[in-house]
């Protein structure tokens, strides 16, 4: 299991899709020592491996990103009431079918 190395996280890298965190990998480069630093960790100790979960950041730090897998299909579909669906742009006007006109109605004037 991947825990956050965060003292007294209890954040499972595992459970990241139920509860919407994110996990980050330490650095491979200098901010390794800038990481471990902040951390209170022992800069000397390997972290290959270990990481950090995205409570530890500002929202400003992490970039969002949103793609689509080459093989993805749209999934959820939401069906929206009969309703939601009646067209509010015509509201207060009155349209009469020709196959329900009477012949008791007087006759359209072209004035």
């Amino acid at each position: 299991m991947h825990r956050c190395v965060v003292m007294g996280c209890r954040n499972l890298r595992e459970n990241a899709s139920s509860s919407g965190l994110t996990f980050f990998a330490f650095p491979e480069d200098h901010r390794t020592l800038v990481w471990c630093t902040t951390l209170n960790l022992d800069a000397g100790a390997s972290y290959k491996g270990k990481v950090i979960c995205s409570k530890h950041f500002l929202a400003e730090d992490m970039k969002i990103t949103r793609k689509l897998l080459p093989t993805a299909t749209p999934k959820i579909l939401q069906i929206k009431p009969m309703s939601d669906l009646t067209d509010t742009s015509m509201s207060g006007k009155k349209f009469i079918s020709r196959s329900t006109q009477s012949d008791t109605e007087p006759p359209i004037s072209a004035s």
